[in-house]
């Protein structure tokens, strides 16, 4: 079994619908923030009839300080209608940085430190987006 882990690398996303949980979150509560976000765009997305169109994934506004401006959730098939804190949003065509998670989700916030020590190196104050996929 290899397990070595990948480390982020840029790829480029189409533009997507997306249903998302939007804070501005302490550094420290990322890991309970993707745990919850995730939850309630599922649950949101199951009372709707809403179809996920994709893997999870973390989109950051700006460069974070002891917070970070943060949107969470999936890309869905068709029109999200804000619902109890998941609200509809695009997922933008651009230059993004994808990271790989494996293990349990405490440690998803290494990858996204991670991947987000690189969007330091590329982004230029645009928004850096970290896209977890499955292997």
């Amino acid at each position: 079994m290899n397990t070595t882990k990948p480390e982020p690398r840029m790829v480029h996303t189409v533009e997507q619908p997306t249903a998302v949980v939007h804070e501005k979150v302490p550094m420290s509560a990322l890991t309970e923030f993707f745990g919850r976000a995730f939850g309630a765009v599922m649950a949101a997305a199951q009372a709707q009839h809403a179809q996920l169109a994709g893997t999870p994934f973390a989109l950051y506004r700006g460069m974070p300080t002891q917070t970070v401006d943060v949107e969470a959730g999936f890309p869905v098939v068709s029109n999200f209608a804000n619902t109890e804190g998941v609200a509809p949003g695009t997922l933008p065509e651009a230059d993004a940085f994808e990271a790989i998670h494996f293990g349990h989700s405490r440690t998803d916030v290494r990858a996204h430190s991670r991947a987000y020590e690189g969007g330091r190196l590329y982004s230029r104050g645009h928004d850096v987006g970290v896209l977890p996929q499955r292997p």
